[in-house]
């Protein structure tokens, strides 16, 4: 099975909030409702805050908070 990679603009679109709240509660209903399969690459935190407007430390501190989560890794 190959590893798909989520576009920027496809996750963006499904984030409402752009708080780093909202981002990681949005990902995470996403993931758990299996619209992100599992091994899927998330894009990068560069590439995602462009999309939603918002500052890389934002989206960096949403993939650390997953991480400790262990609701993705690295």
């Amino acid at each position: 099975m190959g590893e798909s990679t989520v576009e920027a603009s496809w996750l963006a679109g499904h984030i409402g909030e752009r708080s780093a709240r909202g981002i990681a509660s949005a990902l995470t209903d996403l993931i758990r409702r299996g619209d992100i399969a599992e091994g899927s690459r998330l894009p990068t935190v560069r590439g995602l805050a462009a999309e939603l407007g918002v500052s890389p430390a934002t989206v960096a501190e949403v993939w650390s908070t997953l991480r400790r989560h262990r609701v993705v890794s690295a």
